[in-house]
């Protein structure tokens, strides 16, 4: 055989080697479900500014399932599941069991604002913002949006990655109650 034929392959395997190297690591790097928070731990309490600049905490709604959804006014994706969130929570306003929660994570109060009136958004409404996104992003690992996230009546995480309102229907509740 071609001595440079031979150093060909050689090349060619290496670097076929190398990029699948390079591919599990990258890969990996991308899992972000070891940071999730954990299935059946306590949620991390927080207290954030509602629309009407009130204040909220998580513990105001002990007692219900909670669904709350992280989002912002310049993602498309988020604003793609207005409708089929406002179909869930139409077909559960008769549960006072369940409460949704819409976290923006908007660095402009300004655009949240416009973002709920443009949208006609209700539920409960608050803005992570002014230091406070710092925490909510770290204890709940919120590095992509829209996420959804159940937490149970006593406060516990049961599931850290949710499916978005228009893959479930009312029915998906009842297995949390």
């Amino acid at each position: 055989m071609n001595k440079y034929l031979k150093y060909g392959i050689i090349i060619a395997i290496v670097i076929v080697a190398i990029s699948f190297l390079a591919s599990l690591q990258f890969e990996k790097s991308q899992d972000n479900s070891g940071s999730l928070p954990k299935i059946k731990s306590q949620a991390a309490n927080f207290t954030l500014k509602n629309y009407k600049g009130e204040s909220v905490s998580l513990q105001d709604f002990r007692g219900k399932i909670i669904y709350i959804k992280f989002w912002a006014s310049w993602c498309k994706d988020c604003v793609k599941q207005v409708v089929p969130q406002r179909k869930l929570e139409a077909a559960m306003v008769s549960n006072p069991n369940i409460a949704f929660l819409n976290i923006s994570v908007d660095s402009s109060e300004d655009a949240w604002k416009k973002a709920v009136e443009r949208n006609k958004l209700s539920a409960e409404q608050l803005i992570s913002h002014d230091g406070d996104e710092e925490n909510i992003n770290k204890n709940y690992d919120i590095s992509e949006i829209p996420r959804y996230i159940i937490i149970g009546k006593s406060g516990e995480i049961l599931n850290n990655n949710a499916p978005h309102p228009g893959e479930i229907e009312a029915e998906y509740f009842a297995q949390f109650n």
